[in-house]
């Protein structure tokens, strides 16, 4: 089976996932297929979170807040995401938008998350190939 929208897209690498709009959605329809594509979702806002340069701390923990109630569920009553990671990650990131926000807030989650995409962009990449 062949995956994504262009099917003459070029299948770069993984790190180019994010800078390549052609890759980046053929490979987010490979992940709809396996009913995961909430990881590339999360990947990506917790990469740009990352670099992005907030005009303060308030607009950063704004983010924050917005990207785990998202994508965790943080602030509501159930605190049930669409997104599966460890306690200990849910855990770090509950503290860390409660608090002094950082910008490396996600980074547990993100860096466990790109691990699980890579693998499944190797899968990708042999539907693509064939």
């Amino acid at each position: 089976m062949c995956f994504g929208r262009n099917l003459k897209v070029d299948i770069g690498r993984f790190e180019d996932l994010l800078i390549d709009p052609k890759l980046y959605d053929a490979f987010e329809d490979f992940l709809k297929a396996e009913y995961s594509e909430e990881n590339l979702w999360f990947y990506r806002e917790a990469t740009i979170f990352l670099e992005t340069d907030f005009e303060n701390s308030q607009n950063l923990r704004l983010e924050a807040k917005r990207i785990a109630q998202k994508f965790l569920g943080l602030g509501s009553k159930e605190e049930e995401g669409i997104l599966n990671i460890s306690r200990k990650c849910f855990e770090e990131i509950r503290i860390g938008v409660a608090g002094n926000t950082r910008k490396d807030v996600f980074e547990s989650a993100r860096k466990d998350i790109e691990l699980l995409l890579k693998s499944k962009y190797l899968n990708y990449k042999i539907s693509v190939v064939g």
